[in-house]
């Protein structure tokens, strides 16, 4: 096959026989690649459902969710950590970042091959139709890992007039997706998750996303977190109409404790406060 296709090409182009039969392969493994993409991609999902956005500028917006395994981030108090925690090494990894001083640190070790599984764009794309609602949230874990093989399914949706929102944690380049409307919710994890800070601070990939119009939410613990996210935002020079202060809490209590004194710093720094809806509605209970 290469020597008839090599054939055509001398007989075409003639004394440029060297350099085309160098492309030629390359040209060759490319449209293959992208022909595969388009039906065998498999995305590592952890759950599909269908509820409300229950933070940010769309909350209490009917949406579908679309949960992606794996994250490059590892915070204490993260409530997916079905989606990346599956060692009881990694456990004891995050818990030597964590100083004494912190309590109530809940670390839960998931067994990978039950929270997570590969599935195709087609059988994703049939569980999206079954429900109603026409706006997709891609969250994870940080879902931008598996930017590559979320192209099909993004096209497929965006083609169809479905909307798109995708949640990360401003550590991963978007470029592979620059071609599709997407409204980014970014979330810069602070010092209080005890991320390595070369880890979870980007500014290059932060300014990328302002760029795109992205909005910026912030989880707070305390307020001394208040000085780290200012520094951000002049840094990065946002705009103080995208910055989102949302109160870091798994339970009703956790935030409402912090919720009153979050507002009275919203509303000195003219931002937008950000509840966590589904926290107060359907408590730790997944898949709603």
């Amino acid at each position: 096959m290469n020597h008839a296709l090599n054939a055509k090409v001398i007989s075409i182009f003639g004394d440029n026989q060297i350099q085309i039969q160098c492309i030629l392969p390359v040209i060759t493994i490319h449209f293959f690649y992208n022909f595969l993409l388009l039906f065998i991609v498999m995305l590592r999902i952890n759950e599909i459902f269908y509820t409300i956005q229950g933070e940010g500028p769309n909350m209490g917006r009917p949406s579908i969710f679309v949960r992606l395994a794996g994250c490059n981030l590892r915070c204490y108090w993260c409530d997916t950590q079905y989606t990346w925690l599956y060692s009881e090494s990694l456990a004891e990894k995050v818990r030597s970042r964590i100083p004494d001083s912190v309590n109530n640190v809940e670390l839960t070790v998931y067994n990978r091959d039950e929270e997570s599984h590969k599935q195709a764009k087609d059988e994703i794309l049939t569980k999206i139709y079954s429900y109603p609602g026409t706006h997709v949230v891609i969250t994870g874990g940080e879902p931008l890992l598996q930017q590559a093989e979320l192209q099909p399914l993004l096209a497929e949706l965006i083609d169809k007039d479905y909307t798109i929102e995708i949640e990360t944690n401003g550590t991963v380049n978007p470029s592979s997706l620059d071609l599709y409307p997407i409204r980014y919710n970014v979330s810069p994890k602070l010092e209080n998750s005890y991320n390595p800070k070369e880890l979870r601070y980007q500014p290059e990939i932060l300014s990328r996303f302002k760029q795109l119009d992205a909005i910026f939410k912030f989880v707070v613990s305390t307020e001394q977190d208040l000085q780290e996210i200012k520094t951000i935002i002049d840094q990065i020079n946002l705009p103080a109409k995208r910055i989102y202060l949302m109160p870091e809490g798994r339970t009703s209590s956790e935030l409402a404790e912090k919720s009153q004194w979050i507002i009275e710093l919203c509303k000195k720094n003219n931002y937008q406060y950000t509840h966590r809806l589904h926290i107060d509605l359907f408590s730790a209970t997944r898949g709603v």
